[in-house]
């Protein structure tokens, strides 16, 4: 595994950490099974490791909802997010990311998830 991989990979568990810190399912405020879920896909690597990309998931709502319902996924996040902040999130789901600096990616979240222990 390249060193870059390794780091995304670490990225990927700390982001996850710190989302399903938040303590319940954001659509049917179930407390078991919790999953960090992306808004966009993680393959928007602009808004991959971005908290506000994310929402705090239960297995069933993650995996029948945000997956198989995407019309309605998408209505629940326009409305928990409002038009404009969801727009402005596309915006930087669809630009490229090139030049990310990991590292420094890897520090905040680690300052975050300190705060939150």
């Amino acid at each position: 595994m390249t060193e870059r991989k390794a780091m995304i990979k670490t990225l990927d568990k700390l982001v996850s950490q710190i989302v399903r810190k938040r303590g319940r399912c954001e659509m049917c405020n179930r407390t078991d099974t919790l999953q960090a879920a992306h808004i966009f896909s993680r393959r928007n690597f602009n808004v991959r490791f971005d908290l506000g990309n994310l929402l705090c998931l239960c297995y069933r709502c993650h995996f029948h909802i945000a997956h198989k319902e995407p019309v309605r996924f998408t209505q629940f996040v326009k409305e928990k997010l409002g038009e404009v902040k969801f727009k402005q999130l596309q915006i930087r789901a669809d630009t490229s990311a090139k030049g990310q600096d990991l590292k420094l990616i890897k520090l905040y979240l680690s300052i975050v998830i300190r705060k939150l222990k």
